[in-house]
């Protein structure tokens, strides 16, 4: 007598997955391919607005049941209350992540964000730090910390690092000789070498004369604690700071970050150098921090005018 054919049962079936129980594994996915923190704390955050979205709807904890017009009102929703820049972060989202299962399923699961355009993400001129605040900014630094904030804005506005890169520079990261700082935390774990200049020499040695005694381990920056600072710590700082100095708006520090790319490309550095010392991978994520004001156009212009070069050399 034949015997049955025995069928494999398979890995795992895409409907008894729960989108919470998803989300956790993806985050854990992400936290096993060493992004940033602030990347992490991202998609923490979006995705639990979108299961906030979902609470109380029938397809609550299916993601199977997850539709193109679900996630269309979800974006819908959001664009009531956040800006074009803001709903497209949470579109960015969740496409990373339903795509994420999309290969953990090898395909089996087909992400229903295939079928929405990306939402309008119109350019906007996005300032950093202008020179004449950040002179005024340095200058206003008082107090016991003064030789430490000074370092802290003039090392940011001149390596152009992230918030989370300065936070994790240690001693032994810092070579004063040759104005020079390995990133070893950077965003996706790559590592870089960024460099400074004679000034922000000068501000770190004064600095280090008084910190208090370390080992090349230790954290490069720290606060009255002895403690490393925190993302929250420095932005607690730059707005204690810009509203001591009397500065009309508080600056961040992304805000150094993109004063840094605009002002080296002012001075003539070429664009492939800025992305290289930002730690940028694409030359479109770094047209976002260089948007050029009219008279920086102009100038360019009248150094370039073919027909000025044409008439008068």
């Amino acid at each position: 007598m034949d015997q049955p054919e025995i069928q494999n049962p398979p890995l795992f079936s895409t409907e008894n997955f729960s989108t919470d129980n998803l989300i956790r594994s993806f985050l854990l996915d992400r936290r096993s391919q060493g992004v940033s923190k602030g990347t992490l704390r991202a998609y923490t955050q979006e995705l639990t607005y979108f299961m906030r979205f979902l609470h109380g709807r029938p397809i609550a904890g299916e993601i199977n049941a997850l539709t193109p017009d679900t996630i269309r009102e979800y974006l819908a929703d959001l664009s009531a209350h956040r800006n074009p820049g803001g709903v497209h972060i949470a579109y960015r989202v969740l496409k990373t992540f339903t795509y994420w299962w999309e290969k953990e399923t090898d395909y089996e699961y087909r992400s229903p964000i295939r079928k929405i355009k990306p939402p309008k993400n119109p350019d906007k001129l996005m300032t950093g730090i202008p020179i004449d605040e950040f002179k005024i900014l340095v200058n206003s630094c008082a107090g016991p910390s003064e030789k430490r904030d000074k370092a802290i804005f003039l090392f940011l506005f001149d390596t152009g690092v992230r918030a989370t890169e300065l936070t994790m520079i240690n001693l032994r990261d810092i070579d004063l000789g040759n104005g020079c700082a390995a990133i070893t935390h950077g965003k996706g774990g790559k590592q870089r070498i960024v460099f400074f200049g004679r000034a922000t020499r000068r501000a770190l040695r004064r600095y280090l004369r008084e910190r208090p005694g370390g080992q090349p381990p230790d954290p490069l920056f720290v606060t009255a604690d002895g403690e490393r600072f925190s993302y929250n710590t420095l932005k607690m700082l730059m707005r204690r700071k810009c509203n001591a100095a009397g500065l009309s708006k508080v600056h961040y520090p992304h805000d150094f970050r993109r004063s840094f790319a605009l002002e080296c490309l002012r001075n003539g550095m070429n664009f492939d150098s800025i992305m290289r010392l930002m730690g940028q991978s694409s030359p479109e994520v770094l047209r976002r921090y260089i948007n050029q004001t009219t008279n920086d156009l102009q100038n360019a212009h009248q150094r370039s005018s073919p027909a000025d070069n044409a008439y008068f050399g």
